[in-house]
């Protein structure tokens, strides 16, 4: 019962309670103020232990997230310094300026000094656009000879080099050093040993020979065809090349090499890729008119390119290929001089029957992707389903096969 106390005018609580049996109550009066003191300490004491373990419980969760905030800065800063490293190593792998010195021929009464005369003058041309390296075609320094029958030891005697380098070359030598630019040659070789090759060498941009390859796959044919426009007598003249399809790294890039008809081989390219090479070069010399069947002209430049292009994606490298064209001795040749990407996509290519000089910037990274994706060969490859390609030369009978034995 609540009341006002006569004595001091605070409102009171009045309370009774019945002792024993008796009809006797005690009464008591409370301070109605008293009261919800008593009551706000109270509650506020229980809330206070209720809150405490909260409060812990926000607290850690605040040190936390706090924690994964500056973690999560961390990862990012890392992220943005691995970005930036592999831009640098992308920067450092990156050849700025590739030169095809192709559409070049030489007649068969051109002196080796005049050959070497135009491509000296040819890397001049490129000098002008700062290229790292440059190709040069197959057999550079001479005319294609193989379309001519004659015995070897008169090829040997007028076409064949028996060192490299020597007098009649250094000064391609010397004007790429002096320019700081690598290049690829190719030309006859007879070693000391009398071996008779179709090579190719990569020189460096301090004039230095760092790698030697000698061709694989001689195309056509090795006897006489008297009824035919010329001859291709690469089988007659060169023994199968001895060095395989080696991987070089040098100037900031792994470089492979071959030589014209390897390009048509996808063994050629596959071995180099395997090697991690991120740029093939070849010079070529393909004659417009085929000796060995009525193939149209239009699709000797079509296979020659779809080559390429495929060889270059499937194999997630730069492909630079460097031709003779126009009429060489009177024998109109295909030219086509070009490079490709990564991608498959044509980058630059010759436009003309004349020496002719193309460019393209080379970005090494750009095969990156392809290789650590599509062509991810440690990822997809499964080379025990390829015995066949190094078990048999020619085309053999279907294996046997039973499907039911699959189920």
């Amino acid at each position: 019962m609540r009341y006002e106390s006569p004595l001091d005018n605070d409102e009171k609580l009045a309370a009774f309670r019945r002792v024993g049996d008796y009809p006797i109550y005690v009464a008591a009066g409370f301070s109605i103020r008293d009261v919800r003191i008593a009551w706000w300490r109270r509650d506020v004491s229980i809330a206070a232990i209720e809150l405490i373990p909260c409060i812990a419980v926000w607290t850690l969760i605040g040190f936390s997230l706090r924690r994964l905030k500056a973690e999560e800065a961390t990862w990012q800063s890392w992220r943005g310094e691995l970005a930036l490293r592999r831009s640098a190593e992308a920067s450092t792998r990156r050849m700025q300026r590739m030169g095809t010195l192709g559409n070049l021929v030489a007649n068969v009464h051109d002196h080796r000094q005049a050959v070497v005369k135009r491509l000296i003058e040819m890397l001049n041309e490129a000098k002008s656009r700062s290229p790292k390296f440059v190709v040069f075609p197959e057999l550079a320094l001479t005319t294609f000879f193989p379309r001519y029958w004659m015995s070897a030891e008169a090829a040997i005697k007028r076409f064949f080099e028996r060192t490299m380098l020597n007098p009649d070359v250094q000064p391609l030598f010397d004007a790429a050093h002096q320019a700081g630019i690598g290049f690829y040659l190719g030309y006859a070789e007879l070693t000391s040993k009398g071996e008779a090759f179709n090579t190719a060498i990569i020189v460096d941009d301090n004039g230095k020979i760092v790698a030697k390859y000698r061709k694989t796959h001689l195309p056509r044919h090795s006897d006489h065809k008297p009824n035919a426009p010329f001859q291709h007598l690469e089988k007659k003249f060169f023994e199968v090349g001895n060095t395989g399809f080696s991987v070089v790294e040098t100037m900031g890039a792994k470089l492979g090499m071959c030589i014209c008809n390897d390009r048509r081989w996808p063994e050629t390219w596959r071995a180099m890729s395997l090697q991690g090479a991120e740029l093939g070069v070849l010079g070529y010399n393909t004659p417009s008119l085929n000796i060995h069947w009525p193939e149209q002209v239009h699709l000797r430049m079509h296979t020659h390119l779809v080559t390429l292009q495929a060889s270059a994606y499937q194999n997630a490298m730069w492909i630079a290929a460097a031709a003779k064209c126009g009429k060489e001795d009177g024998f109109h040749m295909i030219g086509g001089s070009v490079i490709v990407a990564p991608s498959g996509e044509i980058a630059a290519q010759s436009m003309t029957k004349e020496d002719e000089v193309i460019f393209a910037n080379v970005d090494l990274a750009l095969g990156d992707t392809f290789r650590e994706h599509v062509f991810n060969f440690a990822k997809h490859r499964h080379p025990e389903h390829y015995g066949l390609i190094v078990e048999l030369t020619g085309a053999g009978a279907p294996l046997p096969h039973d499907p039911d034995a699959l189920n």
